[in-house]
């Protein structure tokens, strides 16, 4: 037997452990090549007995303890071990202690015989218990506190552990103690937290506190004086116009009598068109550029796949109805006068946004949400900013939390449609509720139908195949992006299952040739032999200042991270993976809640959840309000978001906020190249959600790579997660990549060859995107001015909170340009919404100075800072 059954997607566990185990002595044999697979086999039935009479658990240990006593060094046959041991516990739910074990380990584990496994319902209340921390000095003072069912159990029964983290790393392991309290003496500056476990038996849960900061008097000191320190001036920060083909659409519904007409001029938008209702008022639609047909007036923004081609703008556009058009990266306002209609809407992902700001009968919306609070400011509308959110910007650098989490923006009269949410106006109704296609799928029953699983994989596997086959003949060079990962394979693997012209395709992929992403690449298109990229790729160069108020308009209050890019080429189409993590996988619970047991019966219990796992892992300094802060809004957000179950409300939470940001191709297109992402597809998203809380794994991606080319999902991946993903799911990864290279005569030395060489036609390797602020010296410069603007808003309410964490953070790492920007952009987006709200450039909000910046005072002032702090860092 060579390979699972796999056209059968849901066996039993004892199905898969025992075709599991025949495959993992197949491929023992395949790795060694020394003795015949029935001889391993009789000598593996004889020396333990039938397997397909085992319990399940038995059966895992009998084949771990097997190899591990016939090859202990072989490192693939370990992975095996420990994917399979993740997958019991995945579906016993309490088989912690069932994992890679030394020898007599097993035999202990045999003799006791494992016959019960611990319920799911039995497993959770070990999770009945709360990490405690206290600072009182320098010393730290920790508590865990059992509840529930928890405290029922006879405390013999209990031991516990505590792990002291600092800044994020673990410094100090107490080992297993008897006694729910621990005390540790501090003595280097930084953000402390507890993770505590408490153990019954060979089971375990751990939960994390809150931190708490300890810093000397001496490193006080200095982050005061950089809070009290004077200031470079910084202008605010001017509205820009997009470039074409976007625009800024704004609606106005509701009767004041004021003419809004002259507050949307000062953004360059005229009125194109209003209707009048009896009920609603007027209904006014404003954009720098509409199209007229007929009764219809539109105002579009953005591009559109319409037909088998993609088309930019309202010129191309012309009369074209897109009402039922799903993909691309548009908004789209549309007047009916005849019909007395309007219908705003965007595109399937949403990259292009609604916001809208409702109060006592009016509404103002737009699909920029800088242009929309500017002029909500010069209308004189009461607005207020959401300090308490803000801050959770700045205490953890979690990816959950480097974007807008929430329907609500920073502030707070303003929302974002999420993209169960469109606008339709008729008569005297109007409706903002959930009205999309999203909302329709996410609508239906998830319940997996094994007889149309493959169909609707087929289907999907064909409107991804549309897709690309769209973005390859809009244009007359493309260049497809190719690494390791997931996402860029499946967009290959449709590639290759059409008949283009070769010669117009050339293959992107970046980094060093040691990358495992440019050898599986380089693997890959072995098969193939496509052209390499070889056109010459440049970097749009750019004043620090110029670039910097672009990427603060285009993002102001949405994303932190992912972006500043100023790369572009020659050609003028890139089709990449973009939007798989959100429509074929589920992204953030497969990173954060492999273990069953963590799925939550409501929001509350899910958010904490999320701030356990996921916030807590890369705290800056958490406080009791902060917790709360999150808690309280992820909650809020996932009560309202459709969903089958809080774990897939979760995980959309990354397909409304931060998909639709991060994947947004509007700043590429700024910069010069188009980019076109195939995997936006409903057929996707449909089976994405009926299998979420089947699979939670890469399995509807594997499959449909496999449904698009067999071959390629037979290749290894970059990432161990999807390698692991792909034995999880009843495939049979050959062995190693050159096995396999070696068994269908591919040559990727000349294929290496030929990518190197490609690399030097383009001017230089591209390893990292370009990063166009300049020296890291420059931006550290830039950000410590920043800093100090933001501990002087609101009294200082910053500084309280978090000064010295974030001057602690900010010094501890002067040398990661990646973290230094992030942060850049966190902190302008909050100082730039307080300064638009208040209107007043000469306001105490950001005290303007001298310019210290470009005279060498702010070089000096970080020197001396640097030498002063030095000691106190401590890292």
């Amino acid at each position: 037997m060579s390979r699972a059954s796999g056209s059968k997607i849901n066996c039993e566990p004892e199905e898969f452990i025992s075709s599991m185990s025949v495959i993992m002595l197949k491929n023992h044999v395949d790795l060694n090549n020394e003795r015949g697979y029935e001889e391993i086999s009789q000598e593996f039935f004889k020396k333990y007995g039938s397997i397909m009479d085992a319990n399940p658990v038995k059966k895992m240990i009998l084949v771990e303890r097997y190899l591990s006593d016939s090859n202990e060094e072989n490192r693939r046959d370990n992975q095996i071990m420990k994917q399979l041991s993740f997958y019991i516990r995945q579906k016993y739910a309490g088989i912690h202690s069932i994992q890679i074990k030394g020898k007599n380990d097993y035999y202990s584990e045999l003799s006791n015989g494992i016959d019960e496994v611990i319920s799911l319902e039995e497993r959770i209340f070990l999770s009945d218990f709360d990490v405690n921390i206290l600072l009182e000095n320098d010393l730290i003072k920790s508590t865990i506190e059992t509840k529930g069912r928890l405290r029922e159990i006879n405390e013999e029964m209990l031991t516990y552990r505590f792990f002291i983290i600092r800044n994020n790393k673990v410094i100090f392991n107490s080992g297993r103690v008897k006694e729910p309290t621990f005390d540790y003496k501090v003595e280097k500056n930084g953000a402390y937290l507890i993770q505590g476990y408490v153990h019954c038996g060979d089971h375990f849960q751990y939960k994390k506190s809150n931190t708490v900061e300890y810093y000397t008097d001496t490193f006080k000191k200095i982050a005061e004086d950089i809070r009290d320190s004077p200031i470079s001036y910084v202008p605010s920060l001017a509205h820009t116009r997009r470039q074409n083909p976007f625009q800024d659409i704004v609606v106005y519904i509701g009767s004041s009598t004021f003419d809004i007409t002259r507050y949307v001029s000062e953004f360059g938008l005229t009125e194109a068109t209003r209707i009048e209702s009896e009920e609603l008022g007027t209904i006014s639609l404003f954009s720098e550029e509409s199209i007229t047909t007929g009764d219809s007036v539109r105002c579009f923004s953005g591009f559109v796949k319409s037909g088998d081609r993609i088309l930019f703008g309202p010129d191309e556009l012309c009369g074209r109805d897109i009402s039922d058009e799903n993909y691309g990266c548009f908004t789209c306002a549309t007047i009916d006068k005849d019909k007395g209609t309007l219908h705003f809407f965007r595109d399937f992902c949403s990259y292009g946004k609604i916001y809208m700001y409702e109060y006592s009968g009016e509404y103002i919306l737009s699909n920029r949400y800088g242009t929309l609070l500017r002029l909500l400011v010069r209308m004189g509308y009461d607005i207020s900013f959401d300090y308490e959110k803000t801050l959770l910007y700045l205490t953890t650098f979690n990816y959950v939390l480097l974007q807008n989490f929430v329907r609500q923006m920073d502030v707070m009269e303003i929302t974002q449609l999420t993209p169960e949410s469109e606008v339709f106006i008729c008569g005297n109704d109007i409706n903002l509720s959930v009205n999309t296609e999203v909302s329709r799928i996410l609508s239906c029953t998830n319940d997996v139908d094994y007889r149309q699983y493959e169909k609707k994989i087929r289907e999907a596997a064909d409107e991804v195949r549309e897709n690309v086959r769209c973005g390859l003949i809009s244009f007359p060079e493309v260049m497809i992006d190719l690494t390791g990962g997931l996402d860029s394979r499946v967009v290959f693997a449709a590639l290759t299952s059409l008949k283009i012209d070769s010669n117009k395709i050339y293959i992107n992929t970046r980094g060093k040739i040691e990358d495992e992403d440019v050898k599986l690449a380089v693997d890959l298109n072995s098969l193939y032999s496509y052209h390499f990229m070889n056109k010459k790729i440049q970097a749009n160069k750019r004043e620090f200042f110029d670039s910097d108020v672009f990427w603060r308009n285009e993002f102001l209050g949405t994303i932190y991270s992912g972006v500043g890019s100023s790369l572009h080429t020659e050609l003028v189409c890139e089709i990449t993976g973009g939007t798989g993590d959100a429509f074929a996988r589920p992204e953030y619970s497969r990173h954060y809640f492999d273990d069953v047991g963590e799925y939550s019966e409501n929001g509350s219990s899910m958010a904490e959840a999320v701030w356990q796992k996921q916030v807590l892992s890369s705290s800056i300094i958490n406080s009791s309000g902060t917790h709360r802060t999150f808690t309280e809004r992820l909650t809020e957000e996932m009560d309202k978001i459709t969903g089958s179950s809080f774990m897939e409300k979760y995980d959309l939470i990354y397909f409304f906020y931060r998909n639709g940001y991060h994947f947004n191709p509007e700043p590429e297109y700024n910069n010069g190249t188009f980019v076109w992402m195939p995997l936006q597809s409903k057929k996707l998203f449909e089976l994405y959600h009926i299998t979420h809380d089947t699979f939670r794994s890469a399995r509807l991606e594997l499959d449909l790579i496999k449904a698009l080319n067999p071959l390629l999902v037979e290749i290894p991946f970059a990432s161990e997660k999807d390698n692991v993903d792909f034995f999880k799911n009843e495939y049979n990864l050959i062995g190693n990549r050159a096995y396999y290279l070696k068994n269908i005569a591919v040559k990727p030395k000349e294929t290496m060859d030929k990518w190197v060489e490609s690399t030097k036609n383009r001017g230089y390797v591209i390893n990292n995107k370009v990063n166009d602020h300049g020296t890291n010296e420059d931006l550290v410069l830039r950000l410590i001015n920043k800093l100090k603007i933001l501990f002087r808003v609101r009294g200082g309410y910053y500084f309280k909170e978090a000064g010295y964490g974030l001057v602690y953070y900010i010094l501890s790492n002067l040398s990661s340009a990646g973290r230094m920007r992030t942060l850049y952009y966190k902190i302008s987006s909050i100082i730039d919404q307080v300064r638009i709200i208040s209107n007043d450039e000469s306001s105490d909000h950001y005290a303007l100075c001298t310019d210290l910046l470009t005279n060498g005072l702010a070089r000096l002032e970080l020197q001396s800072i640097v030498e002063k702090v030095g000691p106190e860092i401590n890292e």
